[in-house]
């Protein structure tokens, strides 16, 4: 991550089950794009824009995830849990 708040709009409900991107880790999700009025949006964009401190903040929310290397760590997780399984039916 490079530290950079975003504005997250979800193209459909199922993108909705996607649980990373939230307040808590940097991101401000609005929900449904289909949902969300510009007014909102707007609103949403002149928070970031206007308050350092909230802006900021996100920011270091962001950068305490490491999301550098993803690919490599979602292979090791599905190898190791592929080895537990091997290891659990005795192959």
């Amino acid at each position: 991550s490079i530290g950079i708040p975003t504005i997250v709009l979800a193209q459909n409900e199922r993108e909705l089950l996607h649980t990373f991107a939230n307040e808590e880790n940097g991101f401000l999700n609005l929900g449904l794009g289909y949902n969300v009025s510009n007014d909102t949006i707007r609103k949403c964009l002149e928070k970031l824009i206007l308050n350092y401190e909230f802006r900021n903040n996100l920011t270091n929310r962001m950068l305490e995830k490491n999301l550098r290397n993803g690919i490599n760590k979602v292979i090791d997780l599905i190898f190791s849990h592929y080895e537990k399984y091997i290891k659990a039916v005795n192959l």
